[in-house]
């Protein structure tokens, strides 16, 4: 454990602020990443219960890069929501020929909205984690939800 501590205290991005406790276990962060929370939010379609949950995913959880879901048998990249129940997407579907160099082609130049009541009821949140410090802020994102949100939804 020495060892560790000297090499952390000296080598930078690494240091104290990457090294966190979670349940009596000591952890350390040397690499950022994406964590996926895949939920499924009713049976068949989305329950009217979640309606008001949805647009807090971007309001109550840090670094939440957005999540995919969709639309009766179509996936889309949802990025935001615009205050009057609908969610802003983007369809990163587009058909084109392998060897484009052209970079720009491959841009999302168009944002949809679609309104919370036609979201499928399966979705998959992306979160950011750079250090320790997200990650504790993810743990208190979510026990927020768990506080506030228990009777429809319980993160574990």
């Amino acid at each position: 454990v020495k060892d560790i501590e000297k090499d952390l205290d000296q080598n930078e991005p690494f240091g104290a602020e990457n090294i966190f406790e979670y349940y009596g276990e000591e952890h350390i962060f040397t690499k950022g990443g994406i964590i996926f929370v895949s939920l499924r939010l009713g049976l068949r379609d989305l329950d009217e219960s979640y309606y008001n949950f949805i647009p807090l995913l971007f309001q109550k959880i840090h670094n939440n890069i957005g999540f995919v879901s969709g639309k009766k048998n179509k996936a889309f990249y949802f990025i935001g929501f615009n205050g009057d129940n609908k969610l802003i997407y983007a369809d990163p579907h587009l058909n084109q020929k392998a060897d484009n160099d052209d970079i720009s082609s491959y841009e999302i130049k168009d944002l949809y909205l679609l309104k919370i009541k036609d979201l499928s009821s399966g979705i998959t949140i992306g979160i950011n984690i750079n250090n320790s410090t997200d990650f504790q802020m993810l743990i208190s994102d979510l026990q927020w939800f768990n506080k506030n949100y228990s009777m429809i939804i319980k993160f574990k």
